[in-house]
Parts: structure tokens; sequence; C-alpha cells
């Protein structure tokens, strides 16, 4: 029997959260523009120092780490189905991703994809809660080594259904605890979709072969 009380569950859905994340994005960027004034105003007068330039290329990272990941966030939180362009999607959720320490430490997780543009019609909360609880439960059941954990994903399109198709490679049998567990949270998804209020939708885990698994989507209505 799989233990499924993974606290894995990242973000609170309240309107006090919400405020919370509105004032600390407000609060550091105010604080990280003035250090961004000041570091490319002494790099002007300054060029000669490279330390300059490094110091403010590091604020313009930590900008990009911050804005991307609050959108992705509150496009995440709105709960309800709408178009997604499922490749910059998956693009900002791995970048969201990597604020997880516990996943930055231990996956190598690579994106796979020729396209820029694929649209689709799904929840990007419950998109996002399959993905993370995925990932967490490898890092919290022992599934995995300290390194070299590698997670390939690639997108692959059918008429009616896109799949997100997750390969591992690695250290550690993950055993047969992940298969029982996709069981368990495709329930957990099914759930979900009631308590939204979502309907004519589906996104559910189905086991390809020795460790691929795929996330489809399934929208078989229009907006």
């Amino acid at each position: 029997m799989v233990d499924i009380n993974i606290n894995s569950d990242i973000r609170l859905e309240t309107a006090t959260f919400q405020s919370v994340l509105d004032g600390l994005i407000h609060n550091v960027n105010t604080h990280l523009n003035i250090i961004l004034g000041y570091s490319q105003q002494l790099a002007k007068q300054y060029p000669d120092i490279e330390k300059l330039i490094v110091i403010n290329e590091a604020g313009l990272q930590i900008d990009n780490i911050i804005s991307s990941s609050s959108k992705h966030l509150q496009q995440i939180l709105k709960g309800g189905v709408c178009e997604v362009n499922l490749v910059s999607w998956m693009r900002n959720e791995l970048l969201y991703l990597s604020n997880i320490l516990e996943l930055k430490h231990t996956l190598q997780i690579s994106f796979d994809t020729t396209d820029e543009d694929l649209y689709c019609i799904v929840s990007p909360y419950l998109l996002a809660f399959n993905l993370e609880r995925f990932f967490l439960f490898l890092v919290r059941k022992d599934a995995l080594n300290k390194d070299h954990n590698c997670v390939s994903i690639k997108i692959e399109k059918q008429i009616r259904d896109i799949s997100l198709i997750i390969q591992l490679s690695l250290n550690k049998d993950s055993g047969h605890n992940l298969t029982e567990y996709l069981d368990v949270l495709n329930n957990e998804t099914e759930s979900k979709l009631i308590e939204l209020h979502i309907e004519n939708h589906s996104i559910r885990w189905n086991i390809m072969k020795n460790n691929e698994f795929a996330l489809i989507i399934n929208h078989r209505a229009e907006l």
C-alpha cells in the first residue's frame, strides 16, 4: 500500500496568500530596482570594472526569476480551464520548480521540443498539481540517489490528446510504488476536476513502458 500523505501542495489557494505574494514581489522589486539602477550607472562610469557588470547581470537574472515565477504562479492559482501555450508554460513551470531546492538538487530535468507554439485547453492548476506531486514523490520516497537522476520531458500531439512524455533515467529503481502512486494521483486529479466544476475535460497519467510515463491532456469541448 502506498503512503499518499505527501505534503506537496506548494500553494495556498486563499486571497491572503495572493495578497502576501503581491506584497512580497513589490517589496523585493523596490530594493532590486535600486540595485539595478546604481549598478548600471556605475558600470557606465567605470566600464573596466567587470564586477559591476556581473552584479548588474545577476540583478537582471533575479528580476527575470521573480517576474516569470510570479506570473506563472498567478495563472495557476486561478484554477480554471483556459487556453495555454504548453511549450512556454512548460518552460515557465520548470523555472518555477527550480525554486524548490529538494528538486533542484536531486533532479536534472530537460525539456525537448521543436515547437514554439502548441496550444491546448487545460487547467494550469491541475497540470502543475500533477507534475509537482510526481516529482516530489520521487524525491521524498527515496526513489533517487543524491545526483545524476535525469528526467527528460517531451510533448506528443495526437488528434484529440496532447501528452507530456516523461522519461526517467534514475540511479535507483523507483519500484512498483510509483505505478501505484500514479493510480492514486489519477483519482486525486478526478476529484479536483469535480471540485473545480470542470467538465468534458480530463488529465490522466498513463504508463508507457519501464520508467516512461505520459501525462495525457484530453479536452473534448471548446471553451
